[in-house]
């Protein structure tokens, strides 16, 4: 009898383990899924749950600012086998840094130097101009050590420099600028920052983030700052400095000290918040609608962060029905799109009268 006894209690202790182990996690789980409905994806109660970050494409921040409107300002990010949680906006920072330990914390602004495999926007390299060598009413020579389009009187006290986007300086687009901002009495300088070797998107075996690692925006700022100095040596009083696209970054760097005396940014790529706040000079931000490297609601945080500081001067506008390089990379055939973007051209000229004279 008592072996019987034995041998149930046995039997019985094995069924209550294989129940409680096999049965009752799935409940649970049934009693979560039958939870009443809330507006977020599964994972983590609460929390949004991104697998990993390649499954947020190509622009990163674009797709994280596109899920803090849905789901909130905090997520759950999986980077290899990191796992790392996210704010998306500064009002979540506070709660973030006393209440959790974690692995990294970002604003949505400075998510947007999250850089990943290949850059290659469709928006920033679409619609590549044909160059040419020879266009635009200027001349070519070396000047700070590059070759140089230069345009406008030689002796003006007045200049204003151009820094290109991906394609260089020889876009015509680009150049047109440079002569109409020479008739506007200003010594214009668009130096070839790339070397000679703008973005291709025609050959296969270069991407995007090879190009980018071959052109380091550190690299081609020093370079900037030799052409700001020749400038000087010439006998400019006052510059004013203007970036498209890749070479707005440039812009912003060089405002962050007294190179330049005002700057403007035309639909600028990957400048993050921190860089906004550093800058030390009048500053411009020129923005499309429809952008997906500096969509208007960061360009709008920028704006936010530099009439805070109040001791710089700032102009931000967003320009409805245009996308991303629509100021240099217009068709010329196109009416309306030659209109909008001299409005943009206009709207620095005007920037630059009110500082550069």
């Amino acid at each position: 009898m008592a072996i019987d006894i034995i041998w149930f209690r046995g039997i019985a202790a094995a069924t209550l383990v294989f129940f409680l182990t096999r049965f009752v996690p799935r409940f649970l789980l049934l009693l979560l899924l039958l939870e009443p409905a809330r507006k977020l994806p599964p994972g983590s109660k609460g929390w949004l749950v991104v697998g990993a970050l390649p499954l947020l494409g190509t622009m990163p921040h674009v797709a994280l600012a596109q899920m803090a409107k849905k789901y909130g300002p905090i997520v759950f990010l999986k980077m290899g086998t990191c796992d790392m949680v996210l704010s998306l906006s500064r009002k979540g920072d506070a709660s973030l840094s006393n209440g959790l330990s974690l692995s990294l914390s970002i604003t949505l602004s400075s998510s947007a130097a999250i850089v990943l495999g290949d850059m290659a926007n469709e928006q920033c390299c679409a619609n590549a101009p044909t160059l040419s060598s020879t266009c635009g009413a200027g001349h070519v020579e070396e000047f700070g050590g590059l070759k140089t389009y230069i345009s406008g009187p030689s002796d003006s006290k007045l200049a204003i420099l151009l820094v290109s986007d991906v394609f260089g300086y020889e876009a015509p687009n680009l150049r047109k600028l440079a002569d109409k901002c020479a008739a506007a009495g200003y010594l214009v300088v668009v130096p070839d920052f790339l070397h000679g070797d703008p973005f291709d998107k025609s050959n296969p075996n270069r991407t995007f983030q090879a190009w980018s690692d071959a052109h380091p925006i550190d690299k081609a700022t020093e370079t900037a700052i030799s052409v700001v100095e020749a400038l000087k040596a010439k006998g400019v009083s006052k510059i004013g400095c203007a970036g498209f696209c890749w070479g707005a970054k440039v812009v912003v760097k060089l405002g962050q000290h007294p190179y330049i005396n005002a700057a403007v940014v035309l639909h600028p790529s990957f400048v993050t918040l921190d860089e906004i706040l550093a800058v030390k000079v009048p500053i411009s931000i020129l923005g499309a609608e429809n952008d997906q490297i500096s969509p208007p609601e960061l360009l709008k945080q920028f704006g936010k962060a530099l009439e805070a500081k109040k001791e710089v001067d700032c102009f931000l506008k967003i320009f409805p029905g245009v996308s991303h390089g629509w100021t240099v990379k217009y068709p010329s055939d196109d009416e309306e799109a030659v209109k909008r973007a001299a409005e943009a051209h206009q709207d620095m000229l005007d920037w630059f009268a009110k500082f550069i004279c």
